[in-house]
């Protein structure tokens, strides 16, 4: 979700500078730096922005400026000609020639009174600049999306290509939970029937089974890129939800492996799953 976009617009009336920075958040956040906007014009931006750019901590920036001084500030008429003549009756009564009186009350308070300016004449042009920043920071993002999507894909086919090395590792599995009965056997100076001893035999290879846990994961795995593939719908906590599921059954393989070999392969399973979690946080 990070991204950075940038617009400026300019005529002879106005003056607009657009900047829009995004980075990876779970909800949206946005930090927007509008000088004087109107609570109502706020409103529209913030639900524009919201629905645009879905999550991430934004920060929103809309420098502006008019051209032209007289659309900032107007004269008190008023207040000037009072202070003209006041000045004017004090030369007058000291017997001094009156000087620049102008150049001597231009300073005085109050004398320059901001304009209010309505925005309302100008919002079209603010919404045109800020919709081609959002735009711009989109497509930052899309590119940014296709390399961790490519990122993504290449560390879960690496577990989905493990997946089946864990059954040539099967087998002596088994054998070592037959070789570790019968020492236990002979550790206690049991003896057992060849019947009772694979009835046991059975019991606790059913128990450690791991087929469901590779089937389920397997299945979770193509799932995962079927929903990668569409491009109707945002995807990002989808495919987060299909990563945690993922982790619960590779976790499971792990705690039934009891096999050197089957549990190197489950801790690569793990780590190349905990870099695509880390990348899912940057999907939407």
């Amino acid at each position: 979700m990070t991204g950075y976009g940038r617009h400026s617009f300019e005529n002879d009336q106005i003056k607009i500078d657009v900047e829009i920075k995004s980075l990876n958040s779970k909800n949206f956040d946005l930090n927007l730096k509008f000088y004087d906007i109107p609570q109502d014009k706020e409103i529209q931006l913030r639900k524009f922005l919201s629905e645009k750019l879905k999550r991430g901590k934004v920060f929103c920036s809309v420098q502006w400026e008019l051209k032209l001084l007289s659309n900032k500030y107007t004269i008190k008429e008023q207040a000037l000609l009072g202070y003209y003549q006041q000045m004017k009756q004090i030369t007058e009564k000291i017997g001094e020639k009156p000087q620049d009186i102008y150049s001597l009350i231009i300073g005085f308070p109050d004398l320059l009174e901001a304009q209010e300016v309505e925005l309302d004449k100008y919002w079209s042009y603010f919404l045109n600049a800020i919709e081609i920043a959002t735009e711009k920071l989109s497509e930052f993002r899309k590119q940014e999306g296709q390399a961790t999507e490519k990122d993504i894909l290449q560390k879960l086919q690496i577990i989905e290509n493990l997946l089946p090395q864990i059954e040539q590792f099967e087998n002596q599995r088994n054998e070592n939970f037959r070789k570790r009965l019968l020492e236990a056997l002979q550790k206690n100076n049991i003896e057992a029937d060849k019947e009772r001893f694979e009835q046991e035999l059975l019991y606790y290879l059913d128990k450690y089974d791991i087929n469901e846990e590779k089937k389920r994961l397997k299945n979770h795995i193509q799932y995962f890129k079927q929903v990668s593939d569409n491009q109707d719908i945002e995807k990002g906590k989808k495919l987060t939800f299909i990563a945690q599921e993922m982790g619960r059954e590779i976790n499971t393989l792990g705690n039934k492996s009891y096999y050197f070999e089957i549990q190197r392969i489950v801790v690569e399973m793990k780590d190349n799953l905990e870099k695509i979690k880390e990348q899912l946080a940057n999907i939407l």
